[in-house]
């Protein structure tokens, strides 16, 4: 096999991976050793402190794993949602802090949460997270049921845009406190502006869920949103 994949998670702690590589009009899943003559490996951490790597691969020998472009889209839907979830884990934990801060802190004889622009912005964030939370649980179902993974991409793109609202929300109600190395929220906003910035374009996904709308059509779209349907066909579900 020869080619590149970028932003390749925990590389450091395996040197195995399961590869989506197009064989002649085919797309194929192969099995690649790192170790394997032909792969080269930069390693990196990313803004969270994540390893990370870069693969490079000139004629390394793979090994074929079987399947299909639906296997294919049934890996990376699975990918995605378990990337969704640890995403929502760490909005969750910045909201705890978040509301907890406002709760003990006083300003003027009164705990922030008192006041207005406080309340509006953890109300926004617990919105954000029982969002976050139901894309998520839509997704997993997806997922085990083997279903496109029309749901986990319309989930990675609403967790893009909550997991930053969340972390920049977040350190607005901290304030100064929530940007120092001592506090633990940046343990959680550093992981969610680096997941929201990771390979795996929104804007693809997007546009991957838009042809796939295209194509089912308005009516078939109406009863996917409300649920008379498990995916965009059409078909009546369960």
């Amino acid at each position: 096999m020869t080619g590149r994949c970028d932003g390749v998670p925990w590389v450091p702690f395996t040197r195995e991976a399961v590869v989506a590589a197009r064989d002649g009009d085919r797309i194929v899943l192969v099995h690649l050793d790192l170790n394997a003559a032909g792969v080269r490996c930069t390693e990196f951490p990313d803004l969270s402190g994540r390893p990370m790597a870069d693969l490079e691969v000139e004629a390394a020998p793979v090994r074929m794993l079987g399947g299909d472009a639906q296997d294919v889209r049934r890996l990376e839907a699975a990918q995605l949602t378990l990337q969704s979830a640890a995403a929502l884990g760490a909005m969750e934990y910045a909201t705890r802090l978040a509301s907890e801060h406002a709760a003990t802190r006083t300003q003027f004889g009164k705990p922030l949460r008192a006041f207005q622009a406080v309340a509006h912005h953890l109300a926004r964030m617990a919105a954000e997270v029982a969002l976050a939370r139901t894309s998520v649980e839509l997704a997993a179902a997806e997922v085990l049921r083997g279903g496109p993974g029309h749901r986990a991409r319309a989930c990675h793109i609403q967790i893009s845009h909550s997991a930053g609202l969340v972390a920049r929300t977040a350190h607005q109600v901290l304030g100064a406190l929530g940007i120092t190395q001592e506090h633990p929220l940046n343990r959680a906003t550093l992981r969610l502006w680096s997941w929201r910035d990771s390979p795996i374009a929104t804007t693809e996904l997007a546009a991957e869920l838009g042809e796939a709308v295209h194509e089912a059509g308005p009516d078939a779209l109406w009863e996917w949103l409300i649920h008379a349907t498990d995916e965009l066909t059409g078909k009546s579900g369960s």
